[in-house]
């Protein structure tokens, strides 16, 4: 059995070299079409990978679709592994292996950990990353969609114990420093020109603008998008919800983002998503209706970290534990508090320890010092 790893590549100097030597060690050759680099990306990969990776140049025609099926053209495996150069993969090779040798599917989701300049993660599993090497082609200038040629495949997702990928391509500095924001806007608006009435066009360029920190225009087109769809549930609905409130959010409308939540979760699918009862929680804290806040963060706990779909790493977990904590604080019910920040910060999901600093100002503003020296000794920091 053999994997193909296939790439579309341009000025990836800072990522390159770690994403092929996670993936060289998976994979069975490298495609990679590189789209015009002017950096060392090139050079990187002649002085450590030339042996492994093929490299094909190819003029840039603003459509991704098109130097993505490029790479296609060009790969030999039974199986096609997409990366991008700012992704790195970690994978158990022998049980990937029997996993596909043993599978009918045709197609893999695999988890994504997109690490974002907040400092949280947000993750992912709706991508297909790898599958058959059988005329796949992909459509779409942007944010382009793998197409079987009988329009059939599974969806199944892959163990992340198994396979996932790290992302560091939405790092400000990095999304900043290549361009990406003005590149996509003007990609976008050549498809809606195109086709002025897909819903999935309005909904990217609205995730631009929130990326510019443009709220309101981001919101109009989100609304535009939704109208458009009419009604009909798409792979992007529960996205384009979370992304509305998040907005509105941003913009301190937060009786409207309340509001607007509260409507939304009489959904039963979208009760599934902890974010949305978070933001819900964060609006109703905002307004000072903390009942209704811990309510909602309650409710992010019993539903848990999620599995499926696209979610922020700790909204099912210590996030919501830390606003309640923020709430208890603010109440004075110091006790409650302690115990609602020791919870999130030792939580297994809280790598970075958030809510550390919250927590040691607490204790030393009630000189619960013999507190603070046993958590001292808990997280093995040197608190000063």
């Amino acid at each position: 059995m053999k994997i193909s790893l296939c790439m579309i590549v341009k000025n990836e100097e800072k990522y390159i070299q770690q994403c092929l030597e996670s993936a060289l060690d998976i994979v069975d050759e490298a495609i990679i079409v590189d789209t015009g680099s002017t950096d060392t990306t090139i050079d990187i990969i002649n002085k450590n990978f030339k042996e492994n990776v093929r490299v094909i140049n190819y003029q840039w025609e603003n459509d991704f679709s098109a130097a993505r099926n490029v790479s296609l053209s060009h790969a030999t495996g039974d199986w096609i592994l997409i990366l991008d150069a700012d992704e790195k993969i970690s994978c158990d090779k022998a049980k990937l292996l029997e996993i596909l040798d043993q599978t009918d599917n045709r197609a893999y989701i695999i988890p994504i950990y997109n690490f974002q300049s907040s400092g949280n993660i947000d993750y992912s599993t709706c991508m297909i990353r790898l599958y058959r090497n059988e005329g796949c082609r992909y459509e779409g200038a942007i944010h382009e969609q793998i197409r079987f040629s009988d329009g059939l495949h599974t969806k199944e997702v892959l163990d992340k114990a198994i396979c996932k990928i790290f992302h560091y391509g939405y790092l400000k500095s990095t999304f900043d420093s290549k361009g990406k924001i003005e590149r996509n806007i003007n990609i976008i608006k050549s498809e809606i020109k195109k086709n002025p009435n897909s819903a999935f066009h309005w909904y990217n360029l609205g995730i631009m603008k929130m990326v510019e920190r443009k709220y309101d225009d981001a919101i109009n087109h989100f609304i535009k998008s939704n109208k458009l769809c009419n009604g009909i549930r798409t792979t992007f609905s529960t996205d384009l919800v979370l992304r509305m409130s998040m907005c509105m959010f941003a913009l301190k409308q937060y009786k409207m983002c309340g509001d607007f939540l509260d409507h939304a979760l009489e959904d039963n699918e979208l009760r599934k998503i902890p974010d949305l009862f978070y933001y819900n929680g964060l609006a109703k804290k905002a307004q000072k209706k903390y009942e209704d806040a811990m309510l909602c963060f309650d409710q992010c706990i019993k539903i848990g970290e999620v599995s499926e779909g696209i979610s922020v790493r700790g909204i099912g977990s210590y996030l919501p534990m830390l606003e309640m904590a923020r709430i208890k604080e603010l109440q004075n019910r110091t006790t409650e508090a302690i115990m609602l920040y020791m919870e999130a910060v030792l939580n297994r999901n809280n790598y970075l320890k958030d809510g550390k600093e919250e927590f040691i100002l607490l204790l030393r503003k009630h000189n619960m010092n013999d507190v603070l020296n046993e958590f001292e000794k808990v997280l093995n920091v040197a608190v000063s």
